[in-house]
């Protein structure tokens, strides 16, 4: 995980106003996923 960071803060050159992005966007597609997963889950348990 930490990796990822540095690779981040290294890609965006330090910049925050681009790390602040990536983070949004990776906090976002979690959620979706997170998401995703709970209505799959809901589906599968009621056709039982």
């Amino acid at each position: 995980m930490v990796k990822f960071w540095q690779f981040i803060f290294e890609y965006c050159k330090e910049d925050s106003s681009c790390v602040y992005g990536w983070l949004l966007i990776g906090v976002t597609g979690l959620l979706l996923v997170l998401i995703c997963g709970f209505f799959i889950m809901r589906r599968l348990s009621r056709r039982e």
